[in-house]
């Protein structure tokens, strides 16, 4: 079976690591095996070849003591009346003074002995065997020197001049000879040094050059590999950087390549895994965005607690649209048309309600319901948010009318349509309601029914935007409002106060602020049934602005109870008999 490493990025970085240090390694070994080899020809040095050499150099003295001495005893011997004990004496000593030269030679021969003996030498072979036969001819110079002494001495003791001069002829030449060889080993002994010490110094050179150059290499193995490591690890992640910013945004075409089975390469893979997941949750978005409301999917998809069963009970604001005159409009159009001119209204309205957080519940035919609220937004703007969509829908809806000759392929067609939104705020169930295979995550409640109906109240009074008094108290301050009158719609008893949004505080005139001020006291005086005085009021509206539908409705409600007078107990509220 073949076995297979695995290649991770630990594995790489302990790869390089024991390169590393096996270079190291090696480098460590040869230092301390040519240390050891330095310090063993330091011990050899140390323990034979200093020793001999002092031995020799030793017994070169004695050896030359010895024969001053005993020329000392010649010269006694030769005076008109020699002293016996002192030449006695002086024998005695050169006898002594031999035998240390003896001794300290025969050392010399041990220690060069044991040197060539050894397993570790300084010097080759040919050399050291010179050397030891160097000490093999002092051995036999020593023996004839010795002879000579003998001589020597015999004839000192016999008193015969003639053959103690020819001894000591003999003695000086068997000592020159002695000599001679003695300087020789030594000589010898001080090249094979010098060749020894030039070998361990060529050896540690070598070690140096070999220690640098193991250190270049391991230097430039390391960054390579180290580079080359870096280098693909950065390029990678690099790689999924720019992954990671195209996804954020929005684009999920970045799959990258996998180049590698380390860790690198599985994040990879799981990064392509991720765009994968992505890609389907954004189809899933996207294709269902044009069913379900893109907030609800993206709830569905992000906060899965969206999707429980049942349904908790918020603050939210409620809105209902709905187009006027469209249901002539449908008599006069093929129905491929009415498709046509509907997909476009509902896009530009739902852009609108979109844009300002807001969530589209469901189409009705022509009528849009939409709600905001928390957890898309927060409670204190929701219905702010709500009357700026309507106010944006009401500019968009202009420009879709001056579009619909072109949808319908009519030059000339000028429809007679328009809008109008009805806006409530107040306490609704929210959340996922339907069967066990179909769920619509919605609002019910009775805030729902009264948004429904404010929408309607619009076709009474001529206006386009109505919202309730819950709505009005939360966005006072940012639209320029009137209050319309307190309706009591079909099925209810307890009136309610409508109000109309006219536009933004910031585009607010000195006409509007004025028709706003004559409609109010008029309305007050409308409830108190000073009818003349009301009806003055209303008509000032007019002069400002024509056609003013509040004001042509309370005209001309006006003009009914003059004529047939309210009950006695009213209380200054409209009751509605239809939807």
């Amino acid at each position: 079976m073949r076995l297979r490493v695995n290649p991770s990025i630990a594995n790489r970085i302990f790869f390089i690591t024991a390169i590393l240090l096996a270079l190291m390694a090696g480098v460590t070994v040869l230092n301390a095996v040519m240390s050891t080899r330095v310090g063993s020809l330091i011990t050899v040095v140390g323990k034979t070849y200093l020793p001999a050499y002092g031995e020799l150099a030793r017994s070169h003295i004695r050896a030359l003591e010895q024969a001053f001495m005993l020329r000392e005893a010649a010269i006694a011997r030769l005076e008109d009346s020699p002293d016996e004990a002192a030449i006695e004496q002086m024998l005695n000593s050169a006898e002594e003074f031999g035998t240390q030269s003896e001794r300290e030679l025969a050392n010399a021969r041990d220690a060069i002995s044991a040197h060539v003996a050894s397993e570790v030498r300084f010097g080759d072979d040919l050399e050291l065997g010179r050397l030891d036969g160097h000490v093999d001819d002092m051995l036999k110079d020593r023996e004839h020197f010795k002879r000579a002494v003998s001589n020597f001495v015999a004839a000192l003791k016999a008193n015969d001049r003639a053959s103690m001069e020819s001894a000591l002829r003999q003695l000086d030449l068997e000592r020159a000879k002695l000599n001679e060889h003695l300087e020789d080993t030594r000589t010898h002994m001080l090249a094979i040094s010098e060749h020894a010490v030039s070998v361990a110094r060529a050896d540690q050179q070598r070690v140096i050059f070999l220690t640098f150059v193991t250190l270049l290499i391991a230097a430039s193995i390391g960054f390579i590999l180290a580079a080359r490591l870096a280098r693909n690890l950065v390029a990678s992640m690099k790689s999924l950087m720019s992954a990671t910013e195209a996804i954020e945004r929005g684009k999920f075409d970045s799959e990258l390549p996998v180049t590698s089975d380390d860790e690198i390469g599985k994040l990879t893979r799981a990064f392509n895994l991720m765009i994968g997941e992505l890609k389907l949750k954004e189809k899933i978005r996207d294709t269902f965005g044009k069913y379900v409301d893109p907030k609800v999917v993206a709830g569905l998809i992000e906060r899965p607690e969206l999707t429980g069963s049942g349904g908790d009970r918020r603050n939210m604001t409620v809105y209902f649209c709905d187009m006027k005159g469209f249901t002539s409009l449908s008599e006069e159009i093929t129905p491929a048309s009415l498709v046509t001119l509907l997909n476009r209204y509902f896009t530009l309205m739902s852009e609108e309600i979109r844009k300002r957080g807001g969530v589209v519940d469901k189409y009705m035919g022509d009528a849009v319901m939409a709600f905001w609220g928390p957890p898309f937004v927060a409670a204190d703007q929701q219905a702010q948010l709500a009357c700026e969509a309507a106010l944006a829908q009401i500019g968009r809806f202009e420009s879709f009318i001056a579009e619909v000759p072109e949808l319908l392929g009519y030059k000339k067609f000028v429809p007679n349509i328009g809008i109008r939104i009805g806006i409530a705020t107040g306490d609704v169930i929210v959340g996922n309601i339907g069967s066990s295979v179909s769920m619509n995550y919605t609002v019910m409640g009775d805030t729902v029914n009264t948004a429904s109906r404010v929408e309607g109240i619009n076709r009474v009074y001529g206006t386009r935007i109505l919202i309730n008094e819950a709505t009005a108290q939360a966005v006072r301050g940012h639209f320029q409002l009137r209050e319309v009158d307190r309706i009591v719609v079909k099925g209810r008893s307890v009136p309610v106060s409508v109000f109309e949004v006219l536009g933004a505080s910031a585009a607010e005139t000195a006409d509007s602020a004025t028709l706003i001020e004559r409609y109010e006291s008029g309305l007050a005086a409308y409830r108190t049934r000073d009818w003349t005085t009301a009806a003055a009021h209303f008509r000032a509206c007019l002069d400002i602005v024509r056609d003013d539908g509040p004001a042509h409705a309370m005209l001309a409600r006006i003009a009914e109870f003059q004529t047939d007078p309210p009950p006695p107990d009213w209380d200054g509220a409209f009751t509605m008999h239809e939807k």
